[in-house]
């Protein structure tokens, strides 16, 4: 059944509707179909691990299912071991380290290969001939939560017990087709954890000491899709980046990663301690107060900008380093 004999279905329901309003509403209903359950799932491997740390995600990424690690032999690598942290933000998944270290641009030498997991977006709904993104076993479930959605907000006409047509919403309606669609996210759900089908999660079970837990697959065979990197650490997110490294008495390092600002920076300080401050100057107008953000990965401090040309950051406590990413979107 194509999405044209499911729309001519809704449209005898509610014949005001435009076409192109059924339409956006089969887009939605499928992509929350395919949100709940992760039906469609692939595989990807990170390239140039040893020189990066960001990589930019396919355009259909809905969201990250696993990370797995290897080493050169193909064994799978303990995650808690490897002292990595990483996010996902504006379709690029950055590392970095949990315990406050730099990564030098690069993932730990331990790591041959990084191997991700991730639910995918469906093809966007555009026509009548448009092809649905899902198996026709599931079509029907996508359906039924357009048909709540519609009849929980548009009137319907109905007849009460005494023969009388009334416009009204049609409550019987909607709590069916919400029951229907719910118990197709369920079986969706199941079918993916069972693994009747490719959306199974490769893994193995390891019994020993605590128990059956769940360890990645080792490395067997190569991958359809390839992930590839960013040229740049964030730049595909932020148009200007640079960190600089404060270090216990008076030493400040500016990161060579730096790009996009144009001035040439140097910092005054005395020392890493509470109270103290470092102050930041550029030679160009750098910083905009309304546009450059500021982190700190291993510290704490306070940190104002005085003006386009000077930072100032004051410690709350004694440090023997501490490290400040300055950037800009």
């Amino acid at each position: 059944m194509e999405l044209k004999a499911y729309v001519e279905s809704v449209n005898k329901v509610f014949p005001s509707m435009r076409e192109a309003e059924i339409i956006k509403a089969f887009n939605t209903a499928q992509y929350q179909f395919l949100q709940e359950t992760e039906l469609l799932i692939n595989d990807g491997e990170l390239q140039d691990i040893d020189s990066n740390t960001a990589w930019q995600l396919p355009d259909n990424f809905l969201d990250l299912l696993r990370i797995d690690f290897y080493d050169s032999n193909g064994l799978a690598l303990y995650k808690e071991n490897l002292n990595l942290s990483w996010d996902v933000e504006y379709k690029n998944l950055y590392f970095k380290s949990s315990i406050g270290d730099s990564l030098d641009g690069a993932l730990p030498s331990t790591i041959d290969k990084v191997k991700i997991k991730f639910s995918q977006k469906p093809e966007q709904l555009t026509s009548l001939g448009s092809e649905f993104s899902v198996e026709i076993e599931w079509r029907p479930y996508i359906l039924n939560k357009v048909l709540e959605n519609l009849y929980q907000t548009t009137p319907v006409t109905m007849t009460d017990r005494g023969g009388n047509s009334f416009q009204g919403i049609n409550s019987n309606q909607v709590g069916t087709n919400r029951g229907l669609y719910e118990a197709g996210v369920r079986k969706a759900i199941k079918k993916v954890k069972q693994g009747d089908d490719s959306t199974q999660c490769d893994q193995a079970i390891n019994y020993d000491f605590a128990g059956a837990f769940v360890m990645p697959k080792r490395e067997d065979s190569d991958l359809p899709i390839v992930i590839v990197p960013s040229n740049k650490i964030i730049t595909k997110v932020y148009s200007k980046f640079v960190e600089f490294t404060a270090t216990h008495p008076s030493t400040l390092t500016e990161s060579s990663g730096a790009f996009g600002f144009t001035g040439t920076f140097s910092g005054v300080f005395a020392s890493i301690s509470g109270g103290d401050t470092l102050t930041i100057t550029s030679t160009e107008n750098d910083f905009d107060d309304g546009v450059t953000q500021i982190t700190i990965t291993n510290g704490d401090a306070n940190w104002q900008i005085n003006s386009p040309t000077e930072i100032q950051f004051t410690f709350w406590d004694t440090w023997s380093e501490i490290t400040f990413e300055v950037w800009e979107r």
